[in-house]
């Protein structure tokens, strides 16, 4: 029997049908949770004192503290004070805590205590208001704690946090530093990691490119290949390499039994003896010939056969080849079994060019290691100097390729070995040529064998260090196709720039490709690699350098940093290593810089463009003009990704804070969020225009350049004003342009950069190529008798001033006098200094205003059109030359006057040009006319194209205003120009490019929207908006001095430096406020001096500019921008770019934001507002200080940001020292889980084998621990910052964010990979991390033998000081746990190998013990009780949280998440709609060229009470449509997170949930408890624990692969079981050994693991119950699902892994005796903010693929009417597309429920009525609909289909 979803709807928000179970309140303003309803934090608490509390003595009885005020007195010295709420038998829930007389002090992240205002501390006493407890039995009571620690211990858990892991060898250099005192020793140690002339920096591109030593037979784009006789040159004794993969090897008979290999028409070597393949898998080993019978050998004829593998290099090594019957199979060659030598016998087969190289003297044998494991002689050789002789005269390079030459040495043949080369190209010392040697070297080649030039282009990281040189062969950036230009003066002028990092590879390290030299991908697929080899490779440069590297503090701070600031392998071609380690190295580069440094490179990354989707970003304006001029006008806004993940995760955060990292509050007691989407959208449009540098050599830039920092191409970036956060606008407190002083070239902090022989400005204003490369045109010049020459040149010489050295910046540090043409210049834009030397002046940053007095028509001549584009321009800025007329009409020549051509001025200075031409004829005046003009040069013809110029005409500025008060600019240009001139489209009156004002009266202005033909000066235009006539005006702010408040708060506009203007300004200064005046009065030009709360000097002109619409009093503040509409710039947008980041970092939000990070990242999950507040003013201050009492050591340069202050801050201050927090149970963490494996290889002393010497793991860390580097599952990271776990960390109110990865799968896979790892070494079997030696096939694995490594790539060294066992322990104790091992675990781990008597062996199984313990995985101490903790044995028949047996038939929900916001307004769109409303028609409207095409509206079904009687599904969903039509499904329109009905106007105010945002909606849509009435409870676990409690009904709530909000209980409940996560792949065996193996590590867990004390750390305890509970439920449900499959049950091979284990997991249901399953998949990646048509594609058809396979499945089953399948995202997504051709994040979507027992074929709630946002209530800006229906009303039906009542939730 089907029941009916329509009949148990809930009526979204409404007051009479409330979802109490579900969260949902009526009452939007009732009661809020606990740490909802208290006061803003930062208040002071009222002070109304009962008592005085004193801590308990230590070993006392705990004491009772009573409810509400309190004061409590500081803790004892030596002592630790724990305020806690507590049960006294499963509870201690940390409330505050003081320790060593300090003063008390609480948690930020407490929840089910929140004391709401800061500990009000006077002395030794603090008060403090404690609420009821939220459970009867839970009561305040006070306890003390003392702790001592030995150094050694308390150094190795300072390295625990600085370092990947103690070793004993930093312990001890820790211990012998100079200090008073311990911690000192440590600051000793920061100094000297922090200083890079004693600690060398760790470069991961440096070791990258080090190490490229790959074999490469020919050029590439990126280089070319070693010469046969240079220098370094290797040659190698056996044919075949690595190179040969996949070639034909052709086998030809010369004389009897003599035949000669060759490849490609070459003859690599000649043997004697057949050729013979084998099917034996051990090939010709001795092994595998012992007993021929059991094998088969075949010997090859002449012929063509492919080489399958990769040949193992050296003679006799294992190579294959590929037989038409036998496949790939071992060969042998004559008497060699395997890869042959190189053999020539008889002159007549000699090659035509060999090389002596017994004359050479110094050759080298390399990678000896490996070729001893093989029992070989040396087999390559390396000459490091450069060999003779006719052969090496002979060769040429040609296609690319190098030509063979062989070696004779010693009797034996060898062949050259070509390797890649790199050279050197850092910053510090560019390539003298720009690589324009290696492009002269390869030129004339194949188009992909010709080298680029390598020259860098300059940017923010290399500017000051490029250098004009004078090689001859030097080849520019700004031309890659290397056109050499006559040499000059100074050769030809090229300036060389490099890039961080570029260092050339040292081929002395030796390695093969695979075996130690890394390889890389060219554009021809040279590579030999494997795409998982090179995807390796960045893995094993981290591990590497994670491991080994001196640099241990650098490249831990990288680490936290990385992991803030991810990018991750949604990147595409992510195989190319040197793009990844080049971007990590932005952290190892600044991990003692400022966060600014980081930030900015980030931005600037193209990896992060690609990953946060701005790369190649356009901006609204930009695609409007582009397709408009094409006839097809769409809206298409910035794409919002960056903007939105640059606050939330980069920055500010989500809420705003206190400088201590507690959240403020409103007056309502709700949290106050820093941004809004409005923010975002404004945000966005200062991320476009982002673009690759150009590809170059020398790097490996397969897919475009990832390495250099991305440009900024101008038309493409948005040039409109954008308002930031609380109301500023993007550019406030920068000067205005308008007010630049005259000859601002000449002033005081002018700045110039060397162009060398281009005249062309690289920043500034790009005038046209012809004018740049012609001889003959007028430049500007500096005189050489000059000030400004002598700056530029700088000679080297006193004697000589052309001796120049031109320095590659100049910044002017004072003014200078004119001399010649520069006094008769406004401004300029590049100067001539020396033949072939030009300088740009780069102006400095300033702003324009988008509305302006006096506004004049400016003209632009196109050569295009013959046209005229005009605009309206602000006449006090240098935007345009004259036009200057003879006589007024409509077609007649203009003249200009200039000092060079297409110079720009005032228009002041524009009427004087033309009034200087009154020598030539009196009637010469500015034009007037606005018809169409030609410009002539004084009595030469020249068409004025690609400049503005003035005329004497005035322009009208206009407002256009939208339905929510955000307005756009309009030009108002009286006439018509004839011929048909064409108006700047971004500022014609049909513009759309809206942005925010600050208006005087917002509910005016929307009222004057709404009333707009009414308002006198206004009217509607034709597409629906209001413009308005607009009067700009300047007034004086004050006419006294202002406070310094008021200068900040009331003053927008900035000034210049007053020491630039030439009039005198008179200094007074008054209360921190400086003033400059002039005439000794306050005015319009009087600015004022401040230092603001960051310590930035602010200048601030006395001046308010206002705009006025007409006729009215309704204002608004005059918005500035960067970019000038007429001519935007590179420089302007560089500078936006500047001025956005400061916008956030000086931000009150980042300092705490940043600090809590990274006191998470060191290991303290929940720091106390104390340290944070320490760590961030560290970061504002950029200084630390410590002292030891008798001196003081400082870190940080004073710089905001400085993290060298911050990390200091992290590491010294007394919350991470103090080692009597150590009993605090809220402090420390859980460890990452990639930390404890790192940690582990470098505290037990890691090895590496010669074949493999570096670390390389098997299979992804990230699927199988759930941390890897490069491999974070979204830009989110690894885990939420503010996860709180369940059990007892989450009913504290605590945070742990590792404990998120630490689940069953997880967990089982780390226990087995470290005990392996300590076992075996580097291993594959049962569940090893590593790579496997010479691996054969799983059963190997039962060889295995604990201490023997033979078969590992890698493996433990570490030799314990002292081998009697109880030494053994607390030495490794020291190094593993930092001394926290128990003393009763101590005791189990001695007793646990008394018996054994080999030393080796009791290490090993020491270390394995260990490695289980809580307190290696976690920080804090450890406390054991008596008895074990309960593991349930794998055969009950109960699950973890299903309870007792009921007759109830088998009912199972799947919660299927589309992660990542799916725009599932694409999966259902309209089809038939009524004429009058036309549904499809603004469907089509709105989603532009993202709409469903009529060609893909085939799959149709029909729809009542909707606006269309007909939808058509996503043609690649038709299991979505079949299901429909048959009955079996039900869509749900237009449903999302919704606290109560809103509409665009008031959302805002109302609406609780952090809208827009993934973490939050996903979380929001998982719980479904808008309100938190039962905070990080899920709606399956919720419906879990009421059908057992309340109805008996067996449940379980299972999440698929990761944890999920949705199936977690309530975590009030102290006797709640912890969700159940099951991995898609299944499950492993636990500790899992050969039998031979007698040692089982388990029957010790239960006890190293047992019942700890209450007061025990929280983390410890979750490990150890975390642990208990993943090896039950392994064991269980593997047993299960491997009893199910072994009745019958096959596998299945389509569809999605995660949903198939689900069905799997169904079917165990009888074995783990549940009636009721609830089951949670997120499934895919759906944010498609860049070519969403394409990627939806492929997403539809995947998705289509797994819900159709699991449909079949659980038909298949008989369970498809036992089965309901609930399909849905956290949001939907933005009707329009942005620029990228993708959407952004919305809010209300489409969602499905389908089963074959509820009534489907139905549409539930209501598709919008109106999509567009300026018709209808519901949509916000870019079609982001708001939800008329309610998750809570979706899920109702299904919870009562459940057996629920509707009592239970409504």
């Amino acid at each position: 029997m089907k029941i009916s979803l329509g009949s148990r709807l809930l009526a979204a928000c409404a007051a009479t049908a409330v979802l109490a179970w579900l969260g949902l309140r009526s009452d939007a303003t009732s009661q809020d949770t606990p740490q909802r309803s208290l006061r803003a934090e930062g208040s002071s608490p009222h002070r109304n004192l009962q008592t005085v509390e004193s801590c308990p003595a230590v070993g006392e009885t705990a004491k009772i503290i009573s409810e509400g005020t309190v004061e409590l007195q500081a803790a004892a010295a030596g002592s630790l004070c724990l305020l806690v709420l507590t049960d006294d038998v499963k509870n201690f829930l940390p409330v505050a805590r003081s320790y060593d007389e300090n003063d008390w002090d609480r948690y930020i992240q407490t929840g089910k205590v929140s004391l709401g205002a800061e500990m009000d501390c006077t002395g030794s006493l603090c008060s403090v208001t404690l609420p009821a407890p939220y459970k009867p039995s839970l009561q305040y009571k006070l306890v003390a704690f003392e702790h001592t620690m030995e150094e050694k211990d308390e150094i190795a858990r300072f390295l625990e946090q600085a370092t990947f892991g103690p070793t004993r060898d930093d312990i001890a250099s820790v211990m012998a530093l100079t200090g008073s005192n311990t911690v000192a020793k440590m600051a000793s140690w920061i100094q000297q990691q922090q200083d890079s002339s004693l600690t060398s920096p760790s470069s991961h591109r440096e070791f990258f490119r080090k190490h490229a030593n790959a074999q490469f037979e020919r050029s590439s784009k990126y280089g070319h290949v070693t010469h046969p006789c240079q220098a370094d040159v290797i040659y190698r004794k056996f044919a075949l390499s690595f190179k040969h993969k996949g070639k034909k090897l052709q086998i030809s008979t010369i004389h009897n039994d003599t035949k000669a290999l060759s490849i490609d028409g070459l003859i690599l070597t000649v043997i004697d003896g057949p050729a013979l393949i084998t099917t034996s898998p051990l090939g010709f080993t001795d092994e595998a010939m012992a007993d021929l019978s059991t094998i088969h050998t075949e010997e090859l004829t002449d012929g063509s056969y492919e080489i399958c593998y990769a040949p193992m290099p050296g003679v006799g090594a294992p190579m294959k080849l590929y037989h038409p019957v036998h496949h790939c199979s071992f060969a042998a060659f004559g008497s060699i079994s395997g890869n042959p030598p190189i053999e020539f016998p008889g002159a007549s087969l000699e090659p035509s060019r060999i090389v002596n190289l017994d004359q050479a003297t110094d050759l080298v044998p390399m990678d000896e290691a490996y070729f001893d494991t093989l029992g070989l002689p040396a087999q390559i050789l390396r000459s490091p100097t450069a060999l003779t002789g006719d052969a090496c005269e002979s060769v040429k390079m040609t296609a690319g390729y190098v030509p063979a030459v062989f070696g004779s040495y010693q009797n034996e043949w060898w062949v050259h070995d070509p390797r890649w080369q790199f050279r050197d190209n850092t910053v510090d010392q560019p390539m003298a040529d720009g690589g324009g040697e290696v492009l002269n070297h390869t030129k004339g080649m194949e188009f992909w064998h010709t080298s680029r030039c390598a020259n860098v282009e300059r940017n923010f990281l290399n500017e000051d260090s490029c250098y004009m040189t004078t090689d001859l062969n030097a080849c520019s950036h700004h031309d890659h196709h290397h056109q050499l230009l006559e040499p000059g003066e100074y050769g030809r002028g090229v300036v060389v720039c490099g890039s961080p990092g570029e260092v050339a590879n040292d081929i002395s390290l030796g390695g093969l490709t695979a075996l130690g030299a890394f390889d890389f991908v060219t554009q021809k697929s040279d590579e030999t690699s494997s795409f998982q080899d090179l995807l390796d490779q960045r893995i094993m440069v981290w591990t590497s350098l994670a491991i080994w590297g001196k640099d241990q503090l650098r490249q831990r701070v990288a680490w936290a940093l990385y992991q803030i600031l991810v990018v991750n392998q949604v990147i595409s071609r992510n195989s190319q290593t040197e793009d990844w380690v080049n971007y990590y190295d932005i952290f190892v580069r600044n991990a003692f810089g400022t966060y600014k440094d980081v930030l900015k490179e980030v931005a600037f990354s193209r990896m992060m463009g690609e990953m946060l989707s701005f790369h190649y970003g356009k901006s609204q304006g930009f695609q409007w003009v582009r397709k408009s001029e094409a006839g097809t006008k769409v809206l298409e806004l910035a794409d919002e990704n960056f903007a939105r993940e640059i606050m939330q995760l980069f920055s500010v955060g989500l809420y705003e804070m206190n400088v201590d990292g507690t959240r403020k509050r409103d007056t309502d007691g709700n949290y106050i969020q820093t941004y809004s989407n409005d923010d975002i959208m404004e945000f966005a449009r200062a991320w476009t225009g982002f673009w690759s540098s150009k590809r170059r050599g020398n790097s490996v830039a397969q897919n475009g350049n990832r390495l250099d920092p991305m440009t900024v191409v101008p038309k493409w970036r948005d040039q409109f004003p954008k308002m930031g956060l609380n109301g500023k606008y993007i550019g406030d407190g920068y000067p205005l342009c308008a007010d630049l002083p005259i000859h601002d070239f000449l002033k005081k902090g002018a700045k110039y950069i060397l162009l060398g022989y281009t005249p062309q400005a690289e920043l500034g204003i790009k005038d046209p190529n012809r004018w740049a490369s012609e001889e003959g045109q007028e430049r500007f010049a500096a005189a050489e008798d000059g000030s400004l020459y002598d700056i530029l040149c700088q000679p080297t010489n006193e004697t000589d001033p052309t001796s120049c050295s031109f320095p590659p910046t100049v910044v002017l540090t004072e003014n200078i006098d004119c001399t010649g043409d520069e006094c008769l210049v406004d401004h300029i834009r590049t100067v001539n200094v020396r033949e072939k030397v030009y300088y740009e002046y780069v102006r400095p940053a300033c702003v324009h205003e988008a509305f302006f007095p006096e506004p004049k028509k400016i003209k632009m001549r196109s050569w295009s059109t013959y046209k005229n584009k005009y605009m309206c321009a602000d006449p006090r800025t240098d935007v345009a030359s004259a036009a200057c007329c003879l006589e007024q009409g409509q077609s007649i020549y203009a003249m200009q006057n200039d000092t060079y051509w297409g110079e720009r001025f005032k228009y002041s200075t524009a009427i004087e040009r033309c009034q200087e031409m009154k020598t030539i004829d009196d009637d010469v005046d500015m034009c007037t006319s606005s018809g169409d003009m030609f410009i002539r040069r004084g009595f030469m013809p020249y068409h004025a194209k690609q400049f503005y110029w003035f005329g004497d005409v005035a322009c009208d500025l206009k407002v256009k205003i939208d339905s929510v008060g955000k307005i756009a600019v309009v030009h108002d240009i009286p006439g018509e120009d004839y011929g048909g001139g064409m108006q700047n489209l971004m500022t014609n009156d049909d513009t759309m490019i809206f942005f925010r004002a600050q208006w005087s009266d917002k509910a005016q202005a929307i009222s004057l929207f709404n009333n707009c033909d009414s308002t006198e000066g206004c009217s509607t235009t034709t597409d629906g908006y209001c413009l308005c006539n607009v009067l700009a005006t300047e007034s004086a702010a004050f006419n006294s001095t202002p406070t310094r408040e008021q200068v900040l708060s009331d003053l927008t506009i900035g000034a210049f430096d007053p020491d630039v203007y030439d009039h005198d300004y008179t200094q007074t200064s008054a209360d921190n406020v400086t003033i400059y005046e002039l005439n000794g009065a306050l005015s319009e030009e009087s600015i004022f001096e401040v230092t603001d709360d960051f310590g930035v000097i602010q200048r601030r002109k006395n001046i308010i500019a206002t705009a006025t619409i007409a006729g009215s009093t309704l204002s608004f503040r005059v918005p500035v921008q960067f970019m000038s509409i007429a001519e935007p710039t590179k420089r302007d947008a560089l500078y936006e770019t500047d001025a956005v980041l400061d916008h956030l970092l000086y931000h009150e939000n980042t300092a705490p934001f940043i600090a809590m990070h990274f006191a998470q990242r060191f290991g303290i999950s929940n720091p106390t507002p104390t340290y944070v507040r320490a760590i961030s003013e560290a970061f504002r201050s950029g200084q630390y200080n410590f002292s030891d009492g008798s001196s003081t050591m400082s870190f940080g340069k004073g710089k905001y940001g400085d993290l060298s202050a911050t990390v200091a801050a992290v590491l010294l201050s007394r919350e991470a020292r103090s080692p009597l927090l150590e009993k605090d149970p809220a402090h420390g963490s859980m460890k990452e889980t990639i930390i404890k494996v790192i940690s582990v290889m470098r505290s037990l002393e890691f090895t590496t084998r010669p074949e493999f010497p570096f670390p390389r793991f098997y299979k992804s860390m990230q699927h199988r621990l759930g941390q890897l580097v490069y491999e974070a599952p979204d830009i989110f990271s690894y885990f939420n910052p503010t996860s709180q776990p369940d059990g007892l960390i989450g009913r504290s109110g605590l945070v742990s964010p590792e404990t998120r990865i630490h689940t069953t799968p997880t967990i089982m896979t780390l226990a087995n990979g470290l005990m392996n790892m300590v076992k075996y070494g580097m291993d594959r079997c049962y569940g090893g991390l590593g790579l496997t030696r010479n691996y054969h096939g799983i059963g190997e694995c039962v060889y295995r033998k604990m201490g023997h490594f033979e078969n590992s790539s890698g493996y433990l060294n570490f030799t314990p000081a002292d081998v009697e066992p109880s030494a053994m322990v607390d030495e490794l104790a020291t190094i593993m746990t930092a001394g926290r091992l128990s003393s009763a675990n101590r005791q189990t781990i001695v007793d646990a190998v008394a018996n054994e008597t080999n030393a080796t062996l009791s290490s090993i199984k020491i270390r394995q013990l260990i490695l289980t313990t809580a307190e290696f995985h976690t920080t804090g101490s450890i406390e054991k009780t008596e008895g074990t903790r309960s593991l349930p044995e794998p055969e009950e028949e109960e699950s973890s949280n299903s309870s007792g047996t009921s007759s109830s038939s088998y009912k199972a929900v799947v919660y299927v998440m589309l992660k990542g916001g799916a725009d599932t307004y694409q999966f259902i769109t309209p089809h038939t709609c009524p004429p009058q409303d036309n549904i499809r028609r603004q469907y089509d409207d709105v989603r532009g060229s993202l709409r469903m095409t009529n060609s893909e509206r085939n799959l149709v079904i029909n729809a009542l009470n909707q606006p269309c009687s007909h939808f058509a599904v996503h043609e690649n969903l038709p299991i979505l449509e079949e299901l429909y039509n048959h009955g079996d499904l039900s869509w749900f329109m237009n449903v999302g997170v919704l606290n109560r009905n809103v509409t665009k106007y008031n959302y805002d105010d109302l609406t609780r949930t952090q809208l827009f945002a993934h973490n939050h909606m996903q979380q929001e849509m998982q719980q479904v408890d808008p309100y938190d009435q039962m905070p990080r409870t899920g709606i399956l676990g919720r419906a879990v624990k009421t059908l057992i409690n309340k109805y008996s009904i067996n449940s379980a709530a299972i999440s698929i692969n990761k944890p999920s909000y949705a199936v977690n209980g309530d975590v009030r409940d102290d006797d709640a079981p912890l969700p159940l996560v099951m991995s898609e792949d299944g499950g492993q065996s636990a500790f899992d050994r050969p039998p031979t193996e007698t040692f089982d590590p388990t029957s010790y867990i239960d006890k190293l693991n047992g019942p700890n004390t209450i007061s025990s750390s929280l983390y410890g305890e979750t490990w150890s119950e975390l642990l208990a509970k993943s090896i039950y439920e392994n064991d269980k449900l593997t047993n299960d699902i491997n009893a199910q499959s072994a009745e019958g049950s096959g596998a299945v091979t389509c569809g999605a892994e995660s949903l198939n284990m689900v069905v799997k997991l169904m079917e165990t249901r009888n074995t783990r005796g549940v009636d009721r399953d609830l089951f949670f998949v997120d499934f895919g990646a759906w944010d498609f903010h860049e070519n969403q048509p394409t990627h939806m594609h492929d997403a539809t058809l995947e998705l289509n693929d797994a819900l159709t396979c699991f449909v079949n499945y659980v038909k298949q089953k008989g369970l498809w009417n036992d089965v309901t399948l609930v399909v849905s995202s956290e949001f939907g997504r933005t009707l329009s597309g942005n620029s990228n051709s993708g959407t952004d994040h919305g809010w209300a979507g489409n969602s499905i429920v389908a089963s074959g027992a509820l009534y489907g074929g139905k549409m539930h709630g209501k598709y919008p009525s109106f999509l567009k946002e300026k018709n209808s209530e519901l949509a916000l800006d870019r079609g982001r609909m708001i939800p008329t229906m309610s998750f809570e009303s979706m899920w109702a039906p299904v919870l009562e289909w459940l057996g629920m009542d509707s009592t239970d939730f409504n």
